[in-house]
C-alpha cells in the first residue's frame, strides 16, 4: 500500500480530512476520536487507545491510564479547534473593522462565534471528565502530599534558622 492509499484508510477510519483539524505546531492532523497522522505524508498514523492496547506499554494493564490517554487525545483535537476558530473569527472580525462589510460576512462571522462556543463547551467537557479520572485524582492528591511536605521543610528550615547561636 502507498502512502496516500494508507493516509485515505486512515482518515476514512477516523471522519475523513472535513473533521480533522491542524494542531496548533502545525505538525499533525488530529481527530475527533483522538486519531492523528503526521502531515508529512511519510509520517506517523497513530489510532486513539484502545481496548486492544490495555496490556502493552505504556498501560500494562491499566485501564485507568488508558482512559486518561483517550481523553487527552480528544482534549488535543478540541483546543486545536478552539485555537483555529477563535484565530479565523479574530481574522475576519479584523478584516471587518472600519469597512462596510456585507451582510454574509456578519453571518460568518455569527456562525464563527457560536462554533467557538459549540469547541469550547466540548473542550470544558472533556477537561471536567479528565479532572474526574482516577490517574488524574491520584496524581493531584500526590502534588497535594509533596506540597505539604515542602512547606513542613520549609517550616522547619524557618525554625532551625531562629535557633542560631
Amino acid at each position: 500500500m502507498n502512502p496516500t492509499q494508507a493516509i485515505n484508510e486512515f482518515d476514512a477510519r477516523h471522519g475523513g480530512t472535513s473533521v480533522a483539524v491542524q494542531s496548533t505546531n502545525g505538525n499533525w492532523l488530529l481527530y475527533p476520536d483522538g486519531a492523528r497522522r503526521e502531515t508529512n505524508p511519510y509520517g506517523r498514523l497513530i489510532s486513539p487507545p484502545s481496548a486492544e492496547m490495555l496490556q502493552l506499554y505504556p498501560y500494562n494493564g491499566n485501564q485507568d491510564r488508558l482512559d486518561l490517554d483517550a481523553i487527552e487525545r480528544r482534549i488535543d483535537y478540541w483546543d486545536a479547534k478552539v485555537h483555529h476558530l477563535v484565530k479565523a473569527h479574530e481574522q475576519l472580525r479584523n478584516s471587518m473593522m472600519g469597512n462596510d462589510y456585507s451582510d454574509d460576512q456578519l453571518k460568518e462571522l455569527e456562525r464563527l462565534s457560536d462554533a467557538v462556543k459549540v469547541a469550547r463547551q466540548a473542550l470544558d467537557e472533556l477537561k471536567d471528565e479528565r479532572s474526574e479520572n482516577p490517574a488524574v485524582k491520584e496524581f493531584e492528591a500526590r502534588k497535594e502530599v509533596e506540597a505539604e511536605r515542602q512547606q513542613r521543610i520549609k517550616d522547619k528550615a524557618a525554625a532551625l534558622n531562629k535557633m542560631k547561636v
